[in-house]
């Protein structure tokens, strides 16, 4: 006689979250460490970035949740990675918009004018619309959609601020792929965290039966 089973479990939205905080400082530590390592040592301002990101977390785990549970991201170990890419291409956005306008010199220099601080605000804040259509393209629902365009603004505040400060300099690159690393890594341990937070890898995206996460 067939063993029944087990039963499917789906992961709560409050998993979700915990796992996206925590993930938020694991990749503030893998942001520092590569910074480090690649461009100057920022630890003494690192501390600085334990609250936005532990914020910020919270938006990106709720995308994450969405996007499970609607069935638009691939099962484990792929689950992470391909989130962590998609976030990290809403920061594409800004990028482009500051590459169009050209170098904001005043951010080195720490004097920002007006007009400054306006290019910054919008640059960031084109994360949002950009966000929002990567998670209606992939859900079709216009509230997951509007939760990862959240989940991206989030990230453009955190992370993304520092597209703007390297985004039409010769270090451009190298800053994007550092944020790309971050993101992947962040991805990863959002998933695995939230996996063991829910006791079981079991997942039912809405419409679906028996799908393992």
């Amino acid at each position: 006689m067939d063993t029944p089973a087990a039963p499917v479990s789906a992961p709560s939205v409050l998993q979700a979250l915990a796992a996206g905080a925590l993930a938020g400082l694991a990749g503030l530590a893998v942001f520092a460490a590569l910074h480090w390592t690649l461009i100057l040592p920022i630890w003494e301002i690192a501390y600085v970035g334990l609250l936005p990101v532990t914020l910020g977390g919270l938006a990106v785990g709720w995308a994450f949740h969405e996007l499970v549970r609607s069935g638009a991201l691939p099962r484990r170990p792929w689950q992470g990675i391909a989130f962590g890419f998609l976030m990290w291409l809403t920061l594409a956005a800004p990028e482009a918009l500051v590459l169009a306008w050209g170098p904001l010199h005043a951010i080195s220099t720490g004097t920002l004018t007006g007009a400054d601080v306006a290019k910054i605000l919008a640059a960031l804040a084109s994360a949002f619309p950009a966000g929002t259509l990567l998670g209606w393209l992939l859900t079709r629902r216009w509230r997951s959609a509007l939760i990862v365009g959240l989940a991206a603004f989030a990230l453009a505040l955190t992370i993304g601020h520092n597209v703007p400060a390297f985004g039409a300099r010769p270090r451009a690159p190298l800053m994007f792929a550092i944020i790309l690393a971050v993101e992947v890594v962040a991805g990863l341990v959002l998933a695995e965290i939230r996996f063991r937070l829910a006791g079981t890898g079991r997942v039912v995206p809405e419409g679906t039966a028996g799908q393992v996460a």
